[in-house]
């Protein structure tokens, strides 16, 4: 098998009694909600009739395989895609299962390349798993704090909507919540973005930032709290458009400090 994070959006097949609409209905709110993909998974599996170790239930064969790329904290089989390759309570066949891409993975990318430049490596931590104002202070305290260097952050930010939200997503509304932090400040540049290339309901990855975004226009408040910050940072020209990377092992934060 062939896992990758996602499948839980791709494929379904529901236990008698539940419909596609209450499956449309439970992500929703979840997501307006701002809980993590874990409890998301969890919601779930409690009405799939093959996540959670329920397709392999019904696997006949003596070996499983299961190779996956994973979009979770902690990498774990009975996670990704809700666990749709995860091995059932009773195994009745030999079950091996290996991770082969991850945000470490793309971490870690980003570190070679920094290294190969001469760039001082300062942190590369998997933290982005709160919702985006407290992650936002966090990370823009340690930089604005710590020495120059680059600063790798990896993970998936919450964010949770007003009642009639604007167009945004995670990425986007990490980077310009960041931006207010680090106004004024000519000696951070950063980016935030997904892997996948898409960021919530628009065309963009995510966005670049830096100093001067927070006020390179009016209204950033303003979409911050309406949730609107892809129309801002549309504006401003700070959007990272990549198109479909076709892979998803979460989102990134890279920030250089410098002088």
């Amino acid at each position: 098998m062939l896992v990758s994070g996602g499948a839980s959006s791709l494929v379904e097949h529901l236990k008698p009694g539940v419909s596609s609409a209450d499956l449309v209905a439970l992500t929703g709110a979840a997501l307006a909600e701002g809980v993590d993909i874990g409890e998301i998974n969890k919601r779930r599996r409690a009405i799939s009739a093959i996540k959670g170790g329920g397709l392999l239930t019904s696997f006949k064969g003596q070996k499983v395989d299961v190779l996956a790329i994973s979009d979770v904290a902690g990498d774990s089989i009975s996670v990704i895609g809700s666990g749709i390759g995860a091995p059932p309570e009773r195994i009745g066949f030999a079950y091996n299962c290996g991770v082969v891409a991850a945000n470490a993975v793309a971490r870690d990318a980003v570190v070679e390349i920094a290294k190969s430049l001469d760039i001082k490596i300062i942190s590369n931590k998997e933290n982005l798993y709160e919702d985006v104002p407290i992650i936002a202070a966090r990370i823009a305290q340690e930089i604005m704090e710590g020495p120059d260097g680059l600063y790798v952050y990896g993970g998936e930010p919450t964010v949770i909507l007003p009642e009639n939200p604007g167009k945004g997503g995670r990425n986007q509304a990490l980077a310009l919540e960041i931006a207010r932090h680090v106004q004024t400040r000519t000696d951070i540049i950063g980016l935030v973005a997904g892997t996948d290339g898409t960021d919530g309901p628009t065309n963009a990855a995510g966005a670049f930032l830096d100093g001067g975004t927070f006020f390179s226009e009016p209204g950033a408040e303003d979409a911050l709290r309406c949730a609107d910050s892809a129309s801002f940072l549309a504006r401003t020209g700070d959007q990272i458009i990549t198109g479909p990377t076709s892979t998803n092992v979460m989102d990134l934060a890279i920030f250089l400090k410098h002088r």
